[in-house]
């Protein structure tokens, strides 16, 4: 594996913002191996399917208790991704809630005899709406 990155932080409202490339050598060449990949993978692996990958994100603080946050995540063969955009409210100096909305992109699996076949990594993903609690000791 491979990850190379750039980032910049703006001391204006707190502005972040990250490129990152990530090659995985041992990652499926086509969809057509992202099954036998995905099912191969230990527990604890990482789950990307493919070999390259571009990722970016940024935040800004939209006030002092309230950061806005966006991520994407792109399979650079398949051209699908993943992006999702986050509110994270800082409750407590040790202790955040997050509200956020996840959504993917790219060729969709078909239906039928033929469900198991991913055309794409990210196109058969969900929209998701999730919020979340974080601790931090």
């Amino acid at each position: 594996r491979l990850a190379v990155g750039a980032d910049l932080s703006l001391p204006a409202r707190g502005a972040y913002f990250a490129l990152e490339y990530m090659y995985q050598s041992d990652g499926a060449r086509d969809p057509s191996g992202y099954l036998s990949r995905a099912t191969s993978l230990p527990p604890d692996a990482l789950g990307f399917l493919g070999r390259h990958y571009l990722g970016g994100t940024a935040g800004i603080d939209v006030t002092p208790l309230l950061r806005g946050q966006a991520l994407v995540i792109w399979n650079a063969e398949d051209s699908s991704g993943v992006g999702m955009v986050s509110l994270v409210y800082s409750i407590a100096d040790e202790a955040d809630a997050v509200l956020g909305a996840l959504v993917g992109w790219g060729s969709s699996s078909p239906s039928g005899p033929q469900a198991f076949e991913l055309r794409s990594e990210y196109g058969s993903a969900p929209a998701a709406i999730f919020c979340e609690s974080r601790f931090f000791f």
